[in-house]
């Protein structure tokens, strides 16, 4: 109080003010009233005059009073506004799963749609054998143990599908027959035909055998026709050789891979194929061919080949000769030439060959 009371008096502005409104209260608040040489006095304002006066005179008491108040307690003066971002509060961790992580979602294109595929039906297979040949045809006559003959067969695809991979040509019978357990057949068509050689050898104890081929789908299902094998095999029985017999050879056909340039027939092959080829020659001389006969290369194209045979063979009878060959790599015509080789190693005969086409 004393404080506000020194700031007033200092400062003449509120003084004049608070006493202007101090007097100004005085006279709203005091009536005038006496007696001047025994006449009555009475104020000069009225009652509402006097209301006015005592109200005008308390504000300007109080306002030099706030003055006052206001210099002892000066205002903070205001400086630049900082915000202060508030701290990011982070809850400590509880035990529980992982909170999961919810992907923005973006936005799918719409699929074009499209119409269901119609579901392909199983293949039902099925193989026609069109054709087939044996050399030498154990029908004709029974082999000697261990003969080699070479078999082939035309199958036809009658299946409602491709054959692709997986189909074999497979081989059910004796085991001592000497044939391979399948072959695998792929890239035929539907309606288009296949031609397969095999070479297979009688077994070496006498007897009767049988067996037969079949196709075989992806996962083993025997399926369309058999081609049936039967064989007598018996012992060699030559007769002797006759003193100062003559050796000779006659060439009667091509049995496989035949070829006539003269008429465009010349046998086309894959680079690297294996072929089997079989001639029918007639041992036209009087020695019996028996062991150390052999069929020998005499000239040609030196194709790479393996296990040339001759069969056991009396004077005046036929033989398959045959010899497995493997084409070249190189595309182009190729001719090799074979004869006959007694055991004193003295070619005789008619000179047989083989022609093919590579490409």
């Amino acid at each position: 109080m004393a404080d506000i009371l020194k700031t007033l008096l200092a400062s003449p502005f509120e003084v004049i003010l608070f006493v202007c409104g101090f007097f100004s209260f005085l006279l709203g608040v005091l009536p005038i009233k006496g007696k001047i040489d025994g006449l009555p006095l009475e104020g000069p304002f009225s009652p509402a005059t006097r209301r006015l006066l005592w109200i005008f005179g308390a504000v300007l008491m109080l306002l030099a009073t706030g003055l006052a108040v206001l210099k002892i307690s000066p205002p903070p003066t205001p400086g630049p506004v900082t915000f202060t971002p508030s701290p990011t509060v982070t809850p400590s961790p509880t035990a529980g799963p992982s909170p999961t992580v919810t992907p923005t979602p973006t936005a799918t294109p719409m699929p074009t749609p499209t119409g269901t595929p119609t579901p392909t039906p199983a293949c039902r297979y099925d193989a026609y054998v069109t054709n087939e040949g044996r050399y030498p045809d154990p029908q004709e006559g029974p082999l000697v143990t261990g003969q080699q003959m070479i078999v082939e067969w035309t199958i036809t695809n009658k299946s409602t599908c491709p054959w692709s991979t997986g189909l074999r040509w497979a081989f059910v019978g004796n085991k001592e027959i000497g044939a391979p357990p399948f072959l695998s057949i792929r890239g035929v068509g539907i309606g288009e035909s296949v031609k397969i050689h095999e070479r297979i050898s009688a077994p070496s104890v006498p007897g009767h055998y049988e067996g037969w081929w079949q196709m075989k789908d992806p996962s083993g299902n025997p399926f369309g026709d058999r081609s049936r094998i039967e064989m007598t095999v018996q012992e060699p029985a030559l007769p002797p050789s006759p003193p100062y017999c003559v050796n000779n050879a006659l060439f009667l056909a091509d049995l496989t891979y035949e070829d006539n340039p003269a008429q465009g027939i010349v046998p086309v092959v894959s680079p690297g194929q294996r072929i089997y080829k079989a001639w029918l020659l007639k041992n036209t001389g009087t020695c019996p061919w028996g062991e150390g006969y052999r069929l020998v290369y005499a000239g040609g194209a030196e194709l790479a080949w393996e296990s040339p045979y001759v069969p056991p063979t009396a004077s005046g009878s036929k033989a398959v000769v045959l010899v497995t060959l493997f084409a070249p790599t190189a595309p182009g015509e190729y001719k090799m030439y074979w004869q006959m080789q007694d055991p004193s190693g003295n070619r005789f005969g008619d000179t047989i060959w083989v022609r093919i086409k590579v490409e």
